[in-house]
């Protein structure tokens, strides 16, 4: 059933895409290769887009989820048809052992695809949310800033596995989402090179640490790398030839990037600016400005539109103290200057500079701080080993560039890349990673013209040698909890309570709390396991409860605990009451006979799943239960 839903879900896309790109007279403008996987690309978008009405009407049911996927997989009959191939070619022996890897690589995507998810994120939001959705028959706004009230365009796309196949079509659509991906990158490589560079670069992007950690979770940046092939090779088209229809899916698949993250806000504004190099007067400049920005709000508007009725902020909580509602309960204007001074603190390490604009990229790779997340979730050896071959290829061939149709590529990377960076967003590395394969084409590119005009092929194949090697091992070593839960049968609660952390709290609360008790908790990783209702307890995503440091006291958590229905509450037991003020008012509730002891566990602790031996250590975990009769703070 979960391969038969998996497949539904591919086919709808393809036919809403398909259908899409004929209504703008675009099909025939393509091989078959860009027919198919663009069609994906937009289809994929629309399935995201459609799922939010439906659900916002209530109507999460699983005869009219199939009703979607049914329509949508009549456009598949439109993407039969007799074009040419861009795999045409036979093979030589390269291309074949590169075919074998690649399918190594499928088969350990396989295995994580077939086993629980485990990545934080997924458990927290991402799959949390979609579950969530459907249990209760329809979309509900999230009261939650930075995970809950922000664009899902992406996770609406799993709520049709996930409610006809279950879990196991969940994580299968999102390993098949991320590999299709790679086969829209390879269609866009063979535009440019062989088959053999074409694989490899494939290759090199399914093997990237970003793309391992995240293309078969529910991390959104990996999918939302459709929206950029599809938004770029419109834009190379529009450039071309000043066809409104290609600036129209130029702006749609801006559009849906747009309504799948904040930050695709600033994708769409570097694709405008990238739309405004055409010459041939201000009319047709005009005219595509315009059809781009129509395309562009069309596409993503939906979860802006949303934030806004809910919260009076369409960038939630981004300018709250100036658009928000007064009225609003779990947030203030006060909680957002706060939250925004101590974002800038949690996800911002370099000064914005142009010293550093230009330094990011070699901090990252050669010094990852913490906070880039550059150590597991990188982008790899391969753009610095290429780098001295594509700045000469770039100065070599100087002349052509503005001529050239990998130009618009490399100035909405460029412009993307500035306005990230500047615009004060999170600086983790893998917020860049859906503009990563416009910047792996633009610049294999220029390394492999260099080479060509100066025979040095030999040091660009050990480049490319290496990085694949690295990176295929490094994925077989991340590989390996999944292969050895298979190996060794392990049970569902053996495998996920040794790769969740704080897991084994999970069973316990499933089978002795009910719907009438809601349990408070900060463990984000644990809350798509839970079936009971649960109050997340993080001073950065809500103000109902009062947890931010040094403004904590008992009696006012005691009371915001109470109102907010908490019947138990789930806390680390080990505290140093000299540090945290806050930790003092959990021991003052306890103290004063508020929190009563009910269970105890002794966890094992690990910072990482993939090396679990890797600073581990052990640490108490209690369960309590609110007194509400006899409470000091009463």
């Amino acid at each position: 059933m979960p391969l038969l839903v998996v497949l539904a879900n591919v086919t709808a896309a393809l036919g809403f895409g398909a259908i899409i790109l004929n209504l703008l007279g675009l099909d025939k403008d393509m091989n078959s290769g860009e027919h198919w996987t663009l069609s994906f690309a937009i289809g994929f978008g629309a399935l995201g887009w459609l799922v939010f009405p439906i659900g916002v009407a209530g109507l999460l049911s699983v005869e009219i989820i199939w009703l979607l996927l049914l329509l949508g997989s009549l456009g598949i009959f439109l993407l039969f048809k007799t074009r040419s191939l861009v795999l045409r070619n036979n093979l030589d022996a390269i291309g074949n052992v590169l075919l074998i890897f690649i399918f190594a690589v499928l088969c350990l995507d396989l295995a994580e695809a077939l086993a629980p998810p485990a990545d934080a994120d997924s458990l927290a939001y991402h799959f949390n949310w979609p579950k969530r959705f459907i249990s209760t028959g329809n979309i509900s706004f999230i009261p939650q800033a930075w995970t809950g009230a922000v664009p899902m365009l992406v996770q609406m796309t799993y709520i049709p596995p996930l409610i006809l196949g279950g879990e196991t079509a969940l994580t299968l659509w999102t390993m098949v989402v991320s590999w299709i991906t790679a086969a829209m990158l390879f269609v866009f490589c063979r535009h440019h090179l062989s088959i053999n560079w074409s694989l490899a670069i494939s290759m090199i992007y399914l093997t990237i640490p970003a793309v391992v950690f995240g293309g078969g979770s529910g991390q959104v940046e990996p999918k939302m790398t459709l929206f950029v092939l599809a938004s770029a090779w419109g834009l190379g088209r529009s450039l071309k030839t000043g066809r409104l229809s290609f600036a129209i899916l130029t702006g749609l698949s801006a559009g849906f990037f747009a309504g799948a993250k904040y930050m695709g806000l600033l994708f769409v504004a570097a694709t405008g600016m990238a739309l405004l190099i055409r010459h041939g007067g201000l009319r047709p400049i005009f005219f595509s400005a315009l059809a781009f920005g129509f395309a562009a709000v069309f596409g993503g508007f939906q979860w802006y539109a949303w934030n806004a009725f809910h919260t009076g902020d369409p960038i939630f909580p981004m300018f709250f103290e100036w658009l928000g509602h007064d009225d609003l309960k779990f947030w203030s204007a006060d909680y957002s200057i706060w939250f925004k001074k101590t974002l800038r603190l949690l996800e911002r390490d370099v000064p914005r500079s142009f010293w550093w604009l230009v330094g990011y990229p070699f901090k990252a790779t050669f010094d990852p701080l913490v906070l880039f997340e550059a150590r597991r979730t990188g982008f790899g050896p391969f753009g610095m080993l290429v780098l001295p071959f594509a700045v000469l290829g770039i100065w070599k061939l100087r002349t052509q560039i503005l001529k050239s149709r990998l130009f618009p590529y490399a100035v909405v990377c460029a412009l993307f890349y500035v306005l990230w960076f500047f615009t004060g967003s999170s600086q983790r590395i893998r917020h860049l990673l859906p503009v990563l394969p416009l910047f792996l084409v633009v610049m294999s590119v220029a390394a492999i013209r260099f080479a060509d005009l100066e025979v040095l092929h030999k040091p660009l194949f050990a480049a490319v040698g290496t990085t694949l090697i690295l990176q295929f091992l490094g994925h077989g070593i991340f590989s390996l909890t999944y292969i050895k839960h298979f190996s060794k049968d392990n049970s569902r609660d053996e495998f996920l309570s040794k790769n969740v952390l704080n897991y084994e709290v999970v069973p316990w609360i499933n089978a002795n709390l009910g719907s009438k008790d809601r349990i408070f908790l900060s463990e984000r990783q644990v809350l798509y396991y839970l079936k009971v209702p649960y109050f997340f307890g993080s001073p950065n995503v809500q103000a109902l409860v009062e947890l931010r440091k040094g403004r904590m006291k008992p009696k006012t958590l005691y009371r915001q605990l109470r109102s907010v229905g908490v019947t138990h509450v789930l806390l680390h037991k080990k505290y140093r009451s000299d540090v945290d003020y806050e930790k003092n008012s959990w021991i003052l509730l306890q103290k004063g006979g508020c929190l009563l002891n009910q269970k105890k566990f002794q966890l094992r602790d690990f910072k990482s799943r993939t090396l679990p031996n890797l600073g581990k250590s052990e640490k108490e975990i209690g369960i309590f239960t609110l007194n509400t009769t006899k409470c000091l703070y009463l």
